[in-house]
């Protein structure tokens, strides 16, 4: 058995010191080659140990080296070819895992006639003469030292010869040369069924740094991990650092992460910390706990808070995807439901069986009936990318490839899931989904990052692997700061490929539907500043990529003054491929209906489609109208509490609160019920925040600073279910309402076609657009009302419509127009201010022909023409 101790190397006597990895010179390494025979039942081809080098030394000669693996050692062949003339010719050399200027000596595996340098781990070896210039040294390494790098440089007539870059010569044990794509980790082969061993090929890219280790260790054990340092000689190709590890046993329980080193200085960009653990950026699958394994692995360093990535992501989980299909809906169609994952099942009213399935992927199966009941179409998840331990559900994600391990059930009480177990059950959930025409759309952010700021570090992963790549850096060398994190530099050549590498791995392996980008305006800052850029690579990329061009992709800028100028508007570059959410349809909406004096017209222009932004090459469906965001004050409170812990425009229509007045609550759940018909009649794509459907609480708090789980007894017994479930069968039939006239309210192009046309309580009369209230001349005491404002859409082959707002303190007297067609009849389709269910009705009540109607304060009326005497 061969032992060894590890010692500080000392450079040698002519070796250069370590300063700094240089680009790889491709004369350095003329080839390098693994002869490999193929096993019965292989994947791929399984090393039988055969590697070769051949190196340019620095003397004009070469270098070759040779590791082929006998029984239970290694031989390794390092021979040197200069020129004639050389009298005394010896290797100093020594053996390394961590970092080549850590070298581990092994005095009994040297070759006879070695001499040792104590304290440093260097060996001096003879090499014998093959013929003139040509010499040749042999010794054995037992199996059970692998991985390891043997390093070395030549001493020819006591002369020190490096290699021609000034790094020494190495002859890697257990280690190949591996490939830099793809990046991240592959399975690169599997040994013979005997052996169970795997070959696992690591690839990371890294433009400025020096040195990069792997470090791995077995989970469900004490945390020790072993480090396998990359050489910049034969595992670096241009700015890729990678290597295949052989003999690998069980990796579906093994850990890894990365330790990346560089200039500590951050002068230069860098923010390297090689005390840090890092995880891979293309990591797939995370470990299940932030601890490994103890036993296998022989060095002293713990990880156990650091975030891992597991390496059983190189296995296929064999999921059946049966015969699913993508609903592929049309954005005019759609219906969205925008909710996070675990909120959505966590409370303890979810009335599941298995309480463990509360807050997952399976407890969104459970419900998924429910999403259907009301109308919706297509979910859009917050973020479910893992995130950092300890981060909260709003902080950006950290593993942008890898579902989060607190989404999915344990299979056993108080384990946690495994990490193909958590692949699986999203698989599933979507499966189901789609089983119910209903699409995946995942929110996605590429802006801030869970890496902190320079003032307040998190150096977790990007950040230590090559930040001036990675993050936007102020002229000053600051990295940028958005939203209280440092901010991700997406249109550096190296996070454009990152992001779109992510982007359709999510549509791949997990079969989604889309994305929505939170913080879009990220997209839109250039390399490496920050400045908004008009035409941003990585949109334009995303928006043509031949995958990602067939899913939906929604832009949610959450600050319009970080987007580029263009038209003299700051506005998302979009290529006709984009939907966008309005920027103003929400303080629009809600300063109309709380009767703001002055607001009707930009109501006006919200139902259309929000023109200004939308009309420029792209259709009223690629606007997306929200009320309110799940992010943000809840539509029931908008209605109930001024003062808030936001800017968001709200009211409390008297009694800032919970209120016991039967009046004052009546009014709130008009006004509730007036802007979802606002949302399911205006152009473009409803999404309705979770839990608004069911008129649920914050108590005035905005759910980014408190958030509250969906309350499913808002749908059960009592006063507060019924309020529950009055209100969800008004927006379930409001969406049955909005799909019947689909045509009719949501035409292909700009300028909208049947025209809309606009009324003041007399149809005779438009609005006074400009004036503090829409007056008309002959009305009630000849006076003018606040907020009324009223449209109808008369068409030619689909029944007319008739739809006023009273938005007052009064009651209004209005008339609506004549329908178009003859024997026609006005059938009173909704009606806010009246109980359930005759607050809204499909098939209508008849209305008396040319009568006027009254809406009562606070409400809103929707009329449908159709022949007299139908059902």
């Amino acid at each position: 058995m061969a032992t060894m101790k590890t010692a500080r190397f000392r450079p040698p006597i002519g070796r250069p010191k370590p300063r700094g990895v240089p680009s790889r010179n491709p004369c350095d390494v003329w080839a390098a080659s693994t002869a490999s025979k193929s096993h019965g039942g292989a994947i791929g081809r399984a090393s039988t140990g055969v590697q070769q080098a051949r190196f340019l030394a620095e003397d004009g000669g070469h270098v070759h080296s040779r590791v082929n693996k006998q029984g239970n050692a290694y031989v390794v062949d390092m021979s040197y070819v200069g020129k004639e003339g050389a009298d005394d010719v010896q290797i100093h050399w020594g053996i390394y895992r961590r970092s080549p200027d850590e070298w581990i000596g092994v005095e009994d595996v040297a070759p006879e006639g070695s001499s040792f340098e104590g304290g440093q781990g260097a060996t001096r070896t003879p090499m014998q003469r093959q013929k003139d210039g040509m010499w040749n040294v042999t010794t054995r390494v037992p199996v059970e030292l692998a991985p390891i790098t043997i390093s070395f440089v030549i001493i020819r007539d006591g002369k020190f010869i490096a290699a021609n870059s000034g790094h020494n010569f190495c002859a890697p044990i257990g280690i190949r040369r591996g490939s830099p794509a793809p990046l991240g980790v592959s399975l690169a082969s599997k040994g013979p069924a005997q052996d169970k061993t795997y070959a696992v090929n690591f690839a990371l890219y890294s433009e400025s740094a020096t040195g990069v280790r792997v470090c791995l260790g077995r989970q469900g054990k004490d945390g020790k991990m072993l480090e396998v340092a990359f050489d910049p000689l034969l595992n670096k190709t241009g700015r890729i650092w990678h290597m295949t590890l052989e003999g690998l046993k069980k990796p579906h329980t093994l850990n890894y992460g990365f330790r990346v080193s560089g200039d500590l200085s951050w002068k230069h960009g860098g923010r390297f910390d090689p005390a840090a653990v890092l995880l891979d950026p293309y990591c797939k699958l995370l470990a299940p706990r932030p601890h490994v394994g103890r036993g296998v692995l022989s060095e002293d360093e713990s990880f156990e808070s650091h975030p891992m990535g597991s390496l059983s992501q190189i296995f296929d989980d064999d999921f059946d995807w049966e015969a699913d299909c993508r609903p592929d809906i049309p954005l005019e169609g759609l219906v969205i439901y925008e909710m996070n994952l675990e909120e959505f099942t966590a409370h303890s009213s979810n009335g599941f069986a298995d309480e463990a399935i509360s807050g997952t992927f399976p407890g969104v199966i459970e419900k998924a009936d429910y999403l259907e009941s009301i109308g919706i179409n297509a979910i859009l998840l917050e973020p479910i990318c893992g995130r950092a331990k300890g981060a909260s559900l709003g902080d950006p994600p950290l593993a942008l490839f890898a579902p989060d391990g607190r989404f999915a059930a344990s299979e056993k009480h108080g384990e946690l899931p495994k990490p193909h177990d958590v692949s699986r059950q999203l698989k599933r959930m979507v499966k189901e989904l789609h089983k119910r025409g209903i699409e995946v759309l995942l929110q996605v952010e590429f802006g801030p990052t869970p890496e902190g700021t320079d003032s307040a570090p998190k150096t977790l992963g990007l950040r230590g692997i090559d930040a001036k790549t990675y993050y936007l850096q102020g002229q000053d060398g600051d990295l940028v700061v958005l939203e209280n994190a440092s901010a991700l530099s997406c249109n550096s050549p190296a996070a454009r490929q990152l992001i779109l590498d992510c982007l359709r791995h999510w549509v791949l392996e997990y079969r989604v539907d889309g994305f929505c980008f939170r913080h879009a305006e990220a997209l839109t800052r250039g390399h490496p500043h920050g400045a908004p850029d008009p035409r941003p690579p990585i949109v334009e990329e995303i928006a043509f990529d031949p995958l990602l061009s067939g899913v939906k992709l929604f832009a949610d800028p959450w600050n319009r003054s970080g987007l580029p100028e263009l038209a003299g508007k700051n506005l998302f570059p979009h290529w006709k491929q984009y939907s966008e959410f309005s920027p103003s349809f929400s303080s629009d909406a809600r300063e109309f209906t709380r009767g703001a004096a002055g607001s009707a017209s930009k109501f006006a222009h919200a139902l259309c489609g929000t023109a200004d932004i939308f009309s420029d090459g792209r259709r009223p469906a690629h606007c997306l109208n929200a009320i309110a965001r799940y992010i943000g004050v809840p539509l029931a409170d908008v209605v109930s509490y001024a003062q808030t812990e936001t800017e968001e425009v709200t009211w409390n229509n008297g009694v800032e609160g919970a209120a016991a007045d039967g009046t004052l609550l009546a009014r709130r759940l008009s006004q509730v019920k007036m802007m979802f018909l606002v949302l399911f009649l205006s152009q473009g794509v409803p999404v309705i925040a979770m839990g608004d459907e069911t008129g649920q609480t914050r108590r005035g708090s905005s759910r980014a600073l408190k958030r509250a789980s969906f309350r499913w007894e808002t749908l059960g017994g009592g006063d507060a279910g019924k309020s529950g479930k009055d209100l969800q069968r008004f927006v379930q039939q409001a969406i049955l309402f909005r799909r019947k006239h689909l045509q009719l309210l949501q035409p292909e192009e700009f300028p909208l076609e049947p025209a809309i046309k606009w009324h003041s309580p007399d149809p005779d009369h438009p609005p006074n657009w400009e004036g503090d209230a829409c007056s008309w001349p002959e009305g009630p005491e000849s006076g003018s009302f606040g907020s009324f404002l009223a449209f109808s859409i008369l068409a030619t082959d689909e029944h007319d419509l008739y739809v006023a707002f009273n938005c007052t303190t009064h009651m209004v007297e209005a008339r609506p127009p004549l329908t178009t067609s003859p024997g026609s009849v006005w059938r009173r389709i909704a009606d806010t201010s009246l109980p359930s269910p005759k607050d809204i009705t499909l098939d209508g009540e008849v209305l008396q022909s040319g009568a006027a109607v009254h809406l009562a304060p606070s409400s809103a009326l929707v009329l449908e023409a159709s022949p007299a005497g139908a059902p």
